[in-house]
């Protein structure tokens, strides 16, 4: 297999404070800033149009700021206030309150400086300048900027000048000259020189948002966690380094290593990895050589918790050279880790533990990592502003991986409608409702539903005596001209007001490429018998509807059969670890004649829903999931079926299982990605996970999961917990 040696970089912290402490005065410098004056590389005074990659890495969280000159607090360009979400690039910036969202210069300053100072070495990816959009000043937005980085706040390198789109009343602008590509360059600190602005008599922007650095063809290793902020971000970027390889040459400089007191270190990787090799560069510094590692053990891990040891190694002495070559290459074969974590076991005699650089050798394309801009989508502080339960499903009715790009419909059960505040995150004047729904085309997000609350489907079904109830979605799927959602139907009794009593299937028109809701036809299932089972002993349940497969022709499946595989799970309540995996099938023009269900008892297809036989084991599926089908020729998985879901519902750990046939068992569970906002933020829960193969393209498996609190009262404080997280799977 080929691989690729990747640098290692810094994990930004997802959480920041919203405050606006103090500025300093013009005439004032930070306490972080060098006493030597700042003489930065004169650049070119030429327009600079950087070419746009389409991979973008974590979001660099910005330290501190400092302003020449500012009226309106310069801490608004990197505390997310204004933003229409949180974390990727791809919102909107709010043009009311200008004071507390954005930031102005002083009066007759119509031009200056901004510096930025990013707690450690970082490599540059992605910049998006969001110009100042307070309605009645636009002409204060800045308009040539000149671009500059620094690994020591004193001598910076100029990229060029810039020219910003002048902002609007409604948003800022997000494309176009607003955005700038660093390319991986290597730094700690950034310059922005505004040299004019559009006619005003003050220069301002609304936002600054930085990302690590994302290669298009060998996306790097990107981030790692530990407490020691300053021994990460030069460990791990390899500054000290000539090339980001193992043939890289280190430094001697100090000021570029890295040594630590602690003998164990832990990194998290931004996803799943898998790894071949791992380089080490010794501690170089010619005054303190004795602070070298001289042995080290190396493990790895999917969950921060389990565990295995890859090897123990001895690293020889640096040389205190100013290009030292690389001190030690760790052969691992092909392990898979999200976590890797370093134990000092020796040293050379000095008073802790030094390094000048890893890497690692990795396959050339991560097996799962964060998709930082896609969750981004989803992240929204006006109307629709959070849900979970999210399923997509093309319209067109083709829903296999790797077609090129059509409309799609997400749909969506409870559903937050209201505001939340930009700056605080609070949440203003909401409702939940019990379902939504979206349109996806030209990579946008637009969502649809009633903005006073009022759910699509909150018709109560009036076939069943319950005096409160609501309908819960399931997966959906499209026939012929027909959209197709099961609704699962809950009454608010018992003791947490959500008890399913049935289930029955929505049909929609698909009119001129959108649903036509007002068309709604509910296919009620008047038995209760064959999308749902309860037995009167109440120790066996049967939920179908968590995730469908179409082997059609229309889907695009590659043998297709003409059915439609709906499956859910079986809870065996007498039995731990029982909810497995369960499966039922209609020929695709039967599927409103609930008669015409057969259902999978192990060996054959049966009139009785009760026999339906598990196709897991061991192992507690999730509530919604998918079942999807491998059509990349280059996978070794090619024509297999792959299950996604959450283990247990409710968890850390996304999952996988492979099975050769839609109703055959499927294998030992295999985590693909460890999620860690409860890591981040106490309280808070992840479920759900499943994939989407409409979204899913050149060899790789979009998934999604949902984020949401464990303790009720969190998500109406802060707007960027519910709603969906999105991953990038590629099954090697």
């Amino acid at each position: 297999m080929k691989t690729r040696i990747f640098p290692l970089f810094l994990l930004s912290s997802l959480l920041f404070s919203c405050g606006t402490p103090s500025n300093p005065s013009s005439s004032e410098e930070p306490n972080w800033f060098p006493t030597e004056e700042l003489t930065p590389n004169e650049g070119e005074r030429v327009d600079y149009v950087s070419k746009p990659s389409s991979l973008v890495g974590s979001m660099i969280r910005v330290q501190e700021i400092y302003a020449s000159s500012s009226l309106f607090s310069e801490e608004n360009l990197i505390d997310d206030s204004g933003m229409s979400g949180g974390g990727s690039e791809l919102q909107l910036h709010s043009a009311s309150s200008p004071r507390d969202t954005m930031f102005l210069s002083e009066r007759g300053q119509t031009n200056g400086e901004l510096i930025l100072k990013l707690g450690g070495f970082h490599r540059l990816g992605h910049l998006r300048l969001w110009n100042f959009s307070q309605a009645s000043k636009l002409d204060c937005g800045s308009k040539e900027v000149e671009i500059l980085y620094s690994d020591d706040g004193i001598r910076f390198t100029s990229l060029g000048i810039h020219v910003l789109d002048r902002g609007n009343e409604t948003s800022s602008p997000i494309d176009g000259q607003s955005y700038f590509d660093f390319g991986g360059v290597k730094a700690q600190f950034i310059q922005l020189k505004v040299l004019s602005n559009y006619g005003g008599n003050q220069f301002g922007l609304s936002e600054i948002r930085l990302f690590e650095y994302a290669d298009e063809k060998n996306p790097p290793i990107e981030s790692w966690k530990d407490a020691n902020a300053s021994l990460r971000s030069r460990l791990f970027t390899g500054t000290a380094l000539d090339q980001n390889s193992s043939k890289g040459k280190l430094s001697n400089n100090p000021y570029y290593q890295t040594k630590t007191k602690k003998n164990a270190l832990t990194f998290h990787l931004d996803g799943q990895y898998g790894v071949n090799q791992v380089s080490f560069w010794n501690y170089n510094d010619p005054a303190d050589l004795n602070s070298g590692v001289s042995s080290l053990r190396l493990s790895g891990s999917m969950d921060e918790v389990h565990y295995e040891e890859w090897g123990t190694y001895s690293l020889p002495k640096g040389t205190g050279l100013n290009t030292m070559p690389v001190s030690f290459v760790a052969t691992i074969e092909s392990k898979k880790a999200q976590y890797l974590k370093l134990e000092f076991l020796s040293n050379y005699g000095g008073e802790g533990y030094g390094l000048g650089a890893i890497a690692l050798e990795s396959d050339s394309q991560p097996i799962s990592r964060s998709m930082v801009n896609f969750t981004g989508q989803f992240s929204s502080y006006s109307s629709w502003s959070g849900a979970d339960g999210v399923f997509s499903t093309r319209l067109d009715g083709y829903q296999a991986m790797n077609a090129e790009p059509s409309k799609t419909v997400f749909h969506f059960s409870d559903t937050y409608y209201g505001e939340v505040n930009p700056v605080t995150k609070q949440r203003i004047n909401n409702t939940m409702v019990n379902n939504s729904f979206a349109y996806f085309e030209d990579e946008k997000m637009n969502f649809v539903g009633n903005v006073e609350g009022v759910p699509l489907l909150a018709t109560k079904d009036l076939n069943r005596s319950e005096a409160d109830a609501f309908y819960w979605l399931g997966d959906s799927f499209v026939v012929d001209r027909t959209y197709y959602v099961f609704g699962l139907y809950i009454a608010k009794e018992g003791p947490l007001g959500f008890n399913q009593v049935g289930e029955d299937l929505f049909a929609f028109d698909i009119q001129e490429g959108q649903v036509d809701f007002a068309s709604k036809r509910l296919i009620y299932d008047a038995s209760t018998n064959h999308l749902s089972y309860f037995d009167p002993a109440n120790q066996l349940s049967i939920i179908l509807g968590s995730g469908v497969f179409e082997n059609t022709i229309q889907a695009g499946a590659l043998n297709p059969d003409g059915y439609v595989y709906i499956y859910g799970y079986r809870d065996d309540k007498k039995t731990a670890n029982s909810r497995s995996l369960v499966v039922a099938r209609v020929q695709q023009e039967e599927v409103e004649n609930y008669s015409s269900y057969r259902y999978w008892d192990g060996a054959s297809w049966v009139e009785d829903i009760s026999k339906l036989a598990p196709l897991t084991d061991h192992g507690n599926v999730s509530c919604e999931l998918s079942v999807s089908e491998i059509n990349d020729k280059t996978s070794p998985y090619y024509g297999k079926y792959i299950l996604v879901y959450q283990d247990a519902t409710i968890g850390k750990d996304v999952c996988y299982r492979l099975s050769s046939s839609p109703y055959g068992l499927f294998d030992e569970k295999k985590v693909l990605y460890h999620c860690e906002e409860t890591t981040l933020m106490n309280g808070l829960s992840q479920y759900n996970a499943k994939a989407h193969p409409v979204l899913s393209r050149n060899g790789s498996i979009v998934v999604s999961y949902n984020l949401n609190e464990s303790t009720f009262g969190m998500n109406s404080k802060n707007g960027d917990i519910y709603h969906p997280r999105f991953i990038e799977f590629n099954l090697l």
